[in-house]
């Protein structure tokens, strides 16, 4: 090892010269002297040795700390490693999470205007189409009280007029709607006009139901056409918990001729009118006529289709710029 300190090469200095006058001392037979000087250089090798057995102690202690310190390093770059792969694993999930989200609002936004420009299309027509619905309306309920009103949230005056006819030519004898309101009060008249005709309606806002109810009874209409409140609860269909009506409130209707559905309301969950066809399959006679309100919406389309496949049902005929008409043309699978 290198004696590089000023302290060591002054300790192998005096041992040098130690050295030297012991060796004279032996030589001129002063050996008092010599022993006495021996015993000197002995004591300074010692002390040599022991200072050099402590700074490799110190150098061992400083190595051990240094070794104890890289190691640290070391495990502290591995977690800021991981802790970076991790946070690069949930940055992406985020991107992916929302690149997803982006493209689902762009193709709703795509379906809205696609919905938007079909209606803005037909603005230069639809209106006089609506008017000449009401004007072949109107005269099959002369003398009635004020009507209410039609369009908007109720089904458009096309709608009503294609309803009244599919009761004409069917002559339902039970008719159920799945909502009410207007819709219901044009169907009593109907009915009456028909005759042997009963409509029941479920509606599953309590204070909308006593609406409609107290309609009806302006029209004088109670004898032929209800309202039921039908407050919404979970139901199963194809293995989904959905809110649908209350399907008790029709515990004594067995057999259904025609089935409008334009309830529940987009509102109160997606796909919230597909339960209708499943949960009252067993009800639809054989060549019975369901009506769909809204049927160019996504999610009609898609009830719409899930009936076409798995409970008989085939699209017959538009029944306006809104609704479509299907029919039972065979057994539910």
């Amino acid at each position: 090892m290198a004696l590089a300190t000023p302290r060591q090469r002054a300790l192998a200095a005096l041992v040098a010269l130690l050295v030297v006058l012991t060796g004279l001392a032996a030589l001129t037979g002063r050996t008092g002297w010599a022993l006495a000087g021996l015993a000197v250089l002995l004591g300074y090798v010692a002390g040599l040795l022991l200072d050099l057995r402590h700074r490799q102690q110190v150098a061992a202690r400083s190595q051990r700390r240094l070794e104890g310190t890289v190691e640290q390093a070391v495990s502290s770059v591995a977690g800021l490693h991981h802790l970076l792969e991790q946070h690069g694993a949930g940055l992406t999930a985020l991107d992916d999470g929302l690149r997803a989200l982006v493209r689902e609002e762009a193709e709703a936004a795509a379906g809205r205007h696609r919905e938007t420009t079909h209606r803005l299309s037909r603005l230069d027509y639809e209106p006089v189409n609506e008017v000449q619905a009401l004007l072949q309306l109107l005269p099959k309920v002369q003398g009635a009280v004020p009507l209410p009103p039609v369009g908007g949230w109720a089904l458009s005056a096309g709608s009503l007029l294609g309803l009244w006819d599919v009761v004409e030519r069917e002559r339902p004898r039970t008719v159920v709607e799945c909502g009410s309101g207007t819709s219901t009060v044009w169907l009593g008249y109907a009915a009456r006009a028909v005759g042997g005709v009963r409509v029941v309606a479920l509606e599953h806002n309590a204070a909308y139901a006593e609406r409609t109810h107290a309609l009806l009874g302006e029209h004088g209409l109670l004898d032929v056409a209800e309202v039921r409140h039908a407050p919404l609860v979970d139901v199963e269909v194809d293995g989904a918990t959905m809110r649908w009506y209350d399907a008790g409130r029709l515990e004594d209707v067995s057999s259904i001729d025609l089935l409008v559905v334009d309830g529940p309301p987009k509102s109160t969950g997606p796909l919230a009118r597909l339960p209708a066809v499943p949960l009252l399959r067993e009800r639809l006679r054989p060549g019975a006529v369901v009506v769909m309100d809204d049927a160019h919406r996504p999610d009609e389309r898609e009830a719409l289709r899930r009936w076409s496949l798995s409970d008989g049902l085939e699209l017959e005929r538009p029944l306006s710029r809104d609704a479509v008409v299907l029919r039972r043309t065979s057994p539910s699978a």
